[in-house]
């Protein structure tokens, strides 16, 4: 059973709305084109691991995933999978090429298919301690009888595996192809044959884990050094692409290639939560759109899935999607 589902990459996101409003000569543009493909590639792998994960998505196993706790630090777990016998923390990684771990050294060698050689710190000891941190918050809430397994999923089927000889053996049992997930989870309902946690604790248990649950929030602007003012204000066309569209009649109308639309304000707002990550006002929706009419942004911000808070003068919006988005 899913209790977590995995959401698109909130930095993905937060990156292409920045792309799509700076300038296309911007000094920072090349910068941030070239962070993005890692943190895709990172999504796309986890994604591929959950059509593995369906096969034990059911009432006993409960599935959370982009969990993130605090015990004194933060610590963020990829998929967290917790069951009856056992809590199972899995680490993916979309590693191409051949990946060799160098016990001796404590690191992986990566070798892609141009033959680069690339040294890394050892992934699964980032796991180790994702489990020490866990087992620590656990105890803090008077549940340390629970046994926590840790597993790292390659997600690319193309990565090929190899150790060094002196690997120790629980250590190679922890490193697992994607489409070896749901072998793993049978090899440990034999190990772990005790029930630590019942129908109705193992609910509890979920429900604390995301009651807990604290999204880091990234300032997408201050990352990269970008200017506040430097971001294109207004509502951009949905047909040329180009900013920024007219508000006249209830509609939104381009001025370049007169397409109209009523809800192209939709992205727009949904830029300004990723970019700035603050609240809206009616204020600050007329200054980001463009708009002059203090009406049409009041009926604007009625008309959207945001949480109001305040009375009618000082009223804010949040953006309630992103609050949940990892």
């Amino acid at each position: 059973m899913v209790i977590k589902p995995r959401m698109p990459s909130l930095r993905v996101r937060k990156q292409k709305a920045l792309l799509n409003r700076i300038s296309p000569n911007h000094k920072m543009r090349s910068v941030i084109m070239a962070d993005l493909p890692k943190w895709e590639s990172g999504y796309r792998g986890e994604k591929d691991v959950d059509y593995y994960l369906d096969f034990i998505a059911n009432e006993k196993f409960h599935i959370l995933h982009d969990v993130r706790l605090l015990n004194n630090h933060a610590f963020q777990m990829d998929t967290l999978i917790i069951c009856p016998n056992f809590i199972l923390i899995m680490e993916v990684k979309n590693w191409s090429g051949t990946i060799y771990f160098d016990a001796q050294f404590d690191q992986v060698i990566r070798t892609d298919e141009n033959g680069k050689v690339e040294r890394f710190s050892n992934p699964l000891t980032q796991v180790h301690l994702q489990r020490v941190q866990l087992m620590k918050w656990l105890q803090n809430k008077n549940l340390s009888h629970i046994p926590i397994e840790i597993a790292l999923i390659f997600s690319n089927p193309k990565a090929i595996l190899k150790a060094s000889d002196d690997m120790p053996l629980d250590s190679l049992k922890q490193i697992r192809h994607l489409d070896q997930i749901f072998q793993m989870t049978l090899e440990l309902e034999e190990k772990y044959k005790k029930i630590r946690l019942n129908h109705v604790s193992l609910k509890k248990l979920s429900s604390l884990i995301l009651q807990y649950d604290t999204p880091l929030f990234i300032d997408i602007l201050k990352t990269f050094q970008i200017n506040r003012s430097d971001i294109i204000k207004g509502v951009q066309c949905p047909g040329c692409l180009k900013f920024a569209m007219k508000r006249a009649h209830g509609k939104w109308i381009c001025p370049h290639c007169s397409i109209s639309s009523k809800t192209a304000h939709h992205q727009a707002i949904e830029d300004f939560f990723l970019l700035f990550n603050s609240q809206l006002n009616n204020k600050s929706c007329r200054d980001f759109l463009l708009l002059s009419s203090r009406g049409a942004a009041t009926r604007i911000l009625a008309s959207m899935n945001l949480i109001p808070t305040g009375n009618f003068r000082g009223r804010k919006y949040r953006y309630s999607f992103i609050d949940r988005v990892p």
